[in-house]
């Protein structure tokens, strides 16, 4: 995102620019870890394992982290054929 979409967005939403660089850099810095990663295996981020809404999950290979949806298509492709 251009400095200039980042300045609109800080508009939008009511959030301070650094704040908003901030938070972007962290999504761009776990999309990679993500990316770079062969095989995913998932648990819930310590302290959410009874949280039921909400709940994020992070790999143990790479560490990036994944909403319980991201999560949850995960699991789901990697179950074998019934």
């Amino acid at each position: 995102m251009s400095k200039g979409g980042l300045n609109r967005f800080s508009e939008l939403v009511g959030v301070k620019l650094p704040e908003i660089s901030s938070l972007y850099e962290e999504v761009k810095a776990n999309s990679a870890r993500l990316r770079s990663c062969d095989a995913h295996t998932f648990e819930p981020l310590p302290g959410q394992e009874q949280k039921v809404m909400g709940k994020r999950y992070v790999c143990t290979a790479c560490r990036g982290e994944v909403d319980h949806h991201a999560f949850y298509w995960h699991e789901v492709g990697r179950r074998a054929p019934v």
